[in-house]
């Protein structure tokens, strides 16, 4: 079998080629700015209170509490959207949130919740009985209401494109001389 060997000697694209190969050892910025794009299709997501695939989030049942400090869903105290953080490095890109229930609210599922009084304090002190005012153990259904940009291993509409463009502006620089 034959050996081809190809030696680039014109300047400009073997410089172009060391520009290139530079610039992917640093990813950092283009990933900075894929995290905000991850991070920008999250709050566009709670704001028009729909999910990746486009559908409309499941309406809320009749608010029995009347203190809710906001009537749109997932945003009552702001305290799950305003957790959503980004983070990204010279080989990752990524957002996510610590609140506890952020899982739920994105994937949906069963809450198991313990018998309560719906009694004050003070009412139960009063009334030493059990009864009226008791509310037993029962399950609480809360469907999927993803806000996240990604269904499963697929990113939300236009994201990729979005990344890719990054992508090519970033390694684009380096073959401009940037």
């Amino acid at each position: 079998m034959a050996t081809i060997t190809v030696t680039l000697e014109d300047k400009s694209i073997v410089d172009a080629f060391n520009r290139l190969q530079q610039a992917s050892r640093n990813m950092t910025p283009a990933m900075r700015v894929i995290a905000g794009i991850l991070h920008d299709r999250a709050e566009q997501n709670f704001a028009e209170q729909r999910g990746p695939g486009g559908n409309e989030w499941e309406k809320l049942k009749p608010v029995r509490n009347k203190r809710r400090k906001n009537p749109k869903i997932l945003i009552d105290t702001g305290r799950l959207k305003n957790s959503i953080a980004m983070q990204a490095g010279a080989d990752f890109a990524r957002i996510g949130t610590n609140v506890a229930y952020a899982a739920i609210h994105q994937f949906g599922g069963t809450i198991q919740r313990a018998a309560y009084s719906s009694l004050s304090a003070l009412a139960m002190k009063k009334r030493k009985s059990v009864g009226k005012g008791e509310v037993a153990a029962h399950a609480i259904n809360i469907p999927a209401r993803p806000y996240m940009p990604f269904l499963g291993t697929k990113l939300q509409a236009g994201v990729e494109d979005e990344i890719l463009e990054t992508l090519r502006r970033h390694l684009g620089a380096a073959l401009d001389g940037s």
